[in-house]
């Protein structure tokens, strides 16, 4: 066997470094690779950390009896027969793991170094491609980049737009902050960069300028903000026709919104962007209020509620159909722009009111009465019949509207509840039967009264009125009874008398009794004619006052 110089033999100088070089590589790959199991096991569940660590601990011993094997290496006493044997005794698998992690070790570092002075293929920056580049190619390229920059805007309808350049006097300043772009990045980044987003991200190193004047007014000169080329959006509107209200469609229009277009094309010249799909950002004009709107929807529902109310009120014969279009009118509808109010006008409602009270009141109407002997005659003066209660009526259809409350009534049934309608009510609501068949009648000329109860005479008797002389006369008219009192004092200028039975049926008007007429009816009223009232025998009063009653007709003529 032949001898050699160890110490002196520049091989085994060299072998005796690879020795400790690849010694270091394993201890610092079974580092790594504990660390990144370590890494892992924290984020898996309890029952798959067991198992990886046993297989972390199996693949530490196997690198932990390679390095054992290599130390074992004399190099010393080293030789052709010895390296032979003591390779033969290493398994493959050990090699392997010794001599991959070499390899990819050499492999990161060249990698690295490359990438520490050039950007990756497919890099860009702010738009310009630099695969490959320098720093220095690099800035170049992109300081020319605003020569051939053009921003193509694609909006609605397919029409295009562009914006180039030197429309807008662009310029590209490219600082002393670029150099450090490089720098700032790991020499191992290159590997998540191959598989990620290759965009370089430049902060403040990269500067677009452009002249704010010449930008403004190529903004102005696009189609899409020009009032010639554009339709407007349109608001949806809340409209009442036919008994309902409906929405009108909204549109969009095709107009964008000068300012945010300028803010979105700003936005793409600092990352020099090549095109924006205007549909998909927020330039466009909307209209203020879109036909999904949840406050028009909600206004529209309220208001079909109240138009989707129905009153019927029957006068006798008459109806009053109150509908929709009737109770539109009793409310104000506006919009000022961006909302509509519906807000109940109760003038309008008192107003309708005061209209029912003056078609359907019969008080103050002429009468035809027919008389005892049969004749039919008008009486004009009426101070009886049906007298709506305005303030009533126009409170309880209020109330029927704001409850959303349809509802049909028959105000002159005589009920309790329709009663209260009115401040005066008739025995019946109709042009004869008005005053029902009991009643009292006086005949002025005939100087006679008769009482009628359920349609029969039951009382009649001679009468002295009022002196004809127009200043005592008794009025004609037709009236109600208003109350009647026992042992009454009656008053006025020139006189103080007391009565047994007083029943009034207009102002200071009445039936009494008048001891001190000596006798009763024919011309007895002209000479000795009451200041009036209606005197009469006392026996007959008496009687009188049983018979009628508060609200009961009294016809003079």
């Amino acid at each position: 066997m032949n001898n050699i110089n160890y110490k002196n033999n520049v091989f085994f100088k060299k072998a005796k470094k690879i020795n400790t070089f690849i010694i270091n590589v394993v201890k610092a790959t079974s580092n790594y690779l504990s660390n990144k199991v370590r890494e892992y096991t924290n984020n898996k569940p309890k029952n798959k950390q067991k198992n990886f660590q046993l297989l972390t601990i199996k693949i530490k011993k196997k690198f932990f009896s390679c390095l054992q094997k290599i130390k074992s290496l004399d190099l010393k006493n080293l030789n052709i027969k010895n390296i032979k044997q003591k390779l033969k005794n290493i398994p493959p698998l050990y090699i392997a793991f010794t001599a991959v992690p070499l390899v990819m070790l050499l492999f990161f570092c060249l990698i690295g170094s490359y990438c520490s002075t050039h950007f990756l293929t497919g890099a860009t920056v702010n738009g310009v491609d630099v695969s490959g580049m320098s720093l220095a190619q690099a800035k170049r390229a992109i300081s020319s980049s605003a020569q051939s920059y053009c921003l193509t805007l694609y909006e609605k309808d397919g029409l295009k737009e562009t914006i180039k350049g030197s429309d807008i006097g662009l310029t590209v300043l490219v600082t002393d902050e670029f150099n450090n772009i490089l720098k700032k990045k790991s020499g191992y980044s290159w590997l998540s960069a191959m598989f990620g987003n290759k965009e370089i991200t430049t902060g403040e190193a990269v500067a677009y300028y452009y002249d704010g004047s010449a930008f403004d007014k190529k903004i102005s000169s696009l189609q899409c903000v020009s009032p010639a080329f554009v339709t407007e959006p349109i608001n949806a509107e809340l409209i009442y026709e036919k008994g309902t209200f409906s929405i009108t469609p909204s549109s969009t229009g095709n107009v964008a919104n000068k300012n945010k277009l300028a803010d979105r094309v700003k936005l793409a010249l600092k990352n020099q962007e090549s095109k924006i799909y205007l549909e998909n950002e927020s330039v466009y004009s909307m209209p203020a209020i879109s036909s999904d709107d949840a406050e028009l929807l909600a206004k529209q529902h309220a208001f079909n509620q109240i138009a989707g109310i129905n009153i019927t009120l029957k006068f006798g014969e008459n109806t009053e159909e109150i509908d929709s279009s009737e109770i539109i009118d009793w409310y104000n509808f506006s919009f000022d722009g961006s909302d509509y109010t519906f807000e109940q006008n109760q003038d309008a409602i008192y107003s309708y009111a005061a209209a029912l009270a003056e078609k359907y009141n019969t008080i103050h109407s002429p009468k035809m009465f027919v008389t005892h002997s049969g004749e039919t005659i008008e009486i004009g003066n009426s101070y009886y019949g049906w007298q709506l209660d305005n303030d009533y009526a126009a409170d309880m259809l209020k109330n029927y509207v704001n409850n959303h409350q349809s509802v049909s009534l028959d105000l002159t049934d005589r009920s309790a509840e329709s009663d209260k309608w009115w401040l005066k009510v008739g025995v019946a609501y109709d042009d004869f039967g008005y005053y029902g068949n009991t009643y009292a009648e006086v005949s002025i000329n005939g100087q006679y009264m008769w009482m009628y109860t359920d349609g029969v005479v039951s009382l009649e008797s001679d009468v002295v009125t009022g002196k004809p002389d127009s200043e005592h006369d008794t009025p004609v008219g037709i009236y109600s009874l208003i109350y009647k009192e026992q042992n009454a004092t009656l008053r006025g200028e020139d006189y103080e008398t007391t009565v047994a039975y007083w029943m009034v049926f207009t102002i200071d008007i009445g039936f009494h009794d008048a001891d001190w007429q000596y006798a009763f009816g024919e011309d007895m009223y002209e000479t000795n004619g009451s200041h009036g009232c209606v005197n009469l025998p006392i026996e007959v009063a008496e009687q009188l006052y049983d018979l009628v009653y508060p609200g009961m007709p009294v016809f003079v003529y």
